[in-house]
């Protein structure tokens, strides 16, 4: 049964034959690292998370300070 491809799909599959020939290129050439790009965004994406974590629990750890620092004011009558 013949089934029809889409020009996406075929498209797709045209572009990621081009990256995997292009990739074994780079190697045969003792060329670059594999997969630098998605590489270097999970390591972004790990730092900005604790990063966030970091100046979260700075946050927190400063307010603590503020709270048990400030002396409560008393009222004047």
């Amino acid at each position: 049964m013949d089934v029809e491809k889409t020009q996406v799909e075929t498209h797709k599959e045209e572009k990621e034959g081009r990256a995997r020939k292009n990739h074994r290129m780079e190697i045969s050439k003792g060329g670059i690292e594999d997969n630098v790009e998605e590489t270097d965004f999970k390591l972004l994406k790990a730092v900005r998370s604790n990063l966030f974590l970091y100046v979260k629990y700075y946050e927190d750890e400063e307010m603590e300070k503020n709270k048990t620092r400030m002396p409560k004011r008393k009222e004047r009558n």
